[in-house]
């Protein structure tokens, strides 16, 4: 997939591995969406997720609707990873 890099301002060919490597090493990736997500509980709706990393293992992704950033978060573990970040998903990814 193609990802914007907003930081360098290129254009970054990678895959979803690519990503979480970017993440580990500090980036953060943002996954913009055209429709907006919800959680299963209807609870949280957003159109953006922030990737970031607390440390090699550990993960948080927080949200923002219509450029409006959330207090949400949730964490999450490597293995967490495989199911719950999704760039396949996203209409937008970028790199920041």
């Amino acid at each position: 997939m193609i990802v914007e890099d907003t930081v360098n301002h290129t254009k970054v060919d990678t895959d979803k591995e690519g990503l979480l490597e970017f993440i580990k090493n500090g980036r953060q990736v943002e996954l913009h969406f055209d429709d907006v997500q919800s959680d299963e509980d209807g609870y949280m709706k957003w159109d953006t997720e922030y990737w970031s990393s607390l440390d090699k293992g550990k993960f948080i992704r927080t949200y923002s609707l219509n450029d409006k950033h959330s207090s949400e978060f949730t964490h999450y573990n490597i293995s967490d990873m495989e199911v719950n970040f999704r760039p396949d998903k996203a209409a937008e990814v970028r790199l920041s």
